[in-house]
């Protein structure tokens, strides 16, 4: 599998937990309920001010806010993921398994 493929898994299953620990930790209408939502909401404090950003040039309905968070949240974790199996992942010499 080449880089770009594990970098989208990996910034899809950083986005999915996040999310998770989002939902479990409660998010009430003063803010996360417990330390897990908080997490949940710290995690997504990037995609947070991106999102705030691009919204000043584009009108976004306010029900699609949450869905737009998430599919930027999974670019910004692809990104940081591809990043780290660039310059920290070695390839493999032909003829070695790439282990």
């Amino acid at each position: 599998m080449n880089r770009i493929k594990k970098a989208i898994l990996i910034g899809c299953g950083i986005e999915a937990g996040f999310v998770s620990l989002f939902a479990v930790g409660g998010f009430g209408p003063c803010g996360p309920s417990n330390p897990l939502g908080f997490l949940g909401m710290a995690a997504h404090l990037p995609g947070m001010f991106a999102l705030a950003a691009i919204k000043e040039f584009i009108d976004i309905p306010d029900s699609a806010m949450i869905v737009w968070m998430i599919v930027l949240q999974v670019i910004l974790f692809t990104l940081l993921s591809y990043g780290v199996l660039h310059f920290r992942v070695k390839p493999a010499k032909s003829g070695e398994s790439a282990e």
